[in-house]
């Protein structure tokens, strides 16, 4: 009896592998060259792996996303394919319009001295894969909604002079 349950758990555990295997090399095959997820978005802001039907408005529409007018230097990737629904995005705004943005957003700064370290190492991610850069340490101000919140975001902003911040955020909607 013990061996037969011994082969069912083994059986269960190599289907779960397969499907998992399946999904990769799946997700793999669409990402290549000619997939449907290597299709180019025709606006310049995107970067490879955005998909090509959404474009950054209507991402920032539907994820309830209030940007600023003087928002410059814009890059971002959108996928609405699996969940959750995300748009990854950076941009360059007045330091003195950051706070502003993050209101407009449900947004509370979170203290440096608390534990940001997974948000940052995060949006670090997310800032290469748009091609910038995010430093980490105190002049890196991260923002963040109430956890609660079915829409998940997380925005950092640094100086890239004494008058121009680089703002990376993360948006996804759970909902």
């Amino acid at each position: 009896m013990k061996a037969r349950h011994l082969l069912y758990a083994l059986v269960a555990l190599v289907g779960v592998a397969v499907l998992a295997t399946a999904g990769t090399v799946a997700y793999a095959l669409l990402s290549t060259p000619g997939g449907r997820l290597a299709e180019s978005n025709r606006d310049p802001r995107a970067v490879k792996g955005s998909d090509p039907r959404l474009t950054f408005e209507r991402a920032a529409g539907d994820l309830r996303l209030r940007l600023p007018a003087s928002m410059t230097q814009v890059r971002y990737m959108t996928r609405n394919d699996s969940s959750p629904y995300f748009l990854h995005l950076a941009f360059a705004i007045p330091c003195q319009a950051v706070a502003k943005f993050a209101a407009d957003n449900d947004l509370q700064r979170v203290r440096w001295k608390q534990n940001v370290t997974l948000e940052v190492r995060n949006l670090q991610t997310v800032a290469d894969d748009l091609g910038r850069r995010l430093p980490e340490g105190p002049t890196t101000n991260v923002w963040t909604n109430d956890e609660h919140d079915p829409r998940s975001r997380v925005v950092a902003d640094v100086p890239l002079n004494g008058q121009t911040c680089q703002v990376i955020g993360t948006f996804a909607n759970y909902a």
